[in-house]
């Protein structure tokens, strides 16, 4: 598809959960912005066929998985921030 004209807009709506997830997720992978990685979700979709719903709902649950993985590097990650955050504070004390 890549040289192809595009001419049509998919929009949807997030919760601010949803948003502030994915956005976090973009930022993981590059900093591609949302709209990029979305349609790069999307096209790559496409391109593996829609014709078999088993394998799609099995791509679907490995995406959901590598999102959930990628949620717990960063909530470990906040998680060692904050700790050693602490850790500088009392022992400047």
């Amino acid at each position: 598809m890549p040289g192809r004209r595009k001419e049509r807009m998919i929009s949807f709506r997030l919760s601010e959960e949803e948003y502030v997830r994915f956005k976090e997720i973009c930022l993981a992978f590059g900093g591609k912005t949302m709209s990029e990685m979305t349609r790069g979700m999307l096209v790559q979709w496409l391109e593996t066929g829609l014709s078999d719903p088993m394998a799609l709902e099995n791509r679907i649950r490995a995406v959901e998985s590598r999102v959930a993985d990628i949620i717990r590097q960063l909530d470990l990650v906040e998680l060692e921030h904050h700790t050693s955050k602490r850790e500088s504070v009392s022992n400047s004390m």
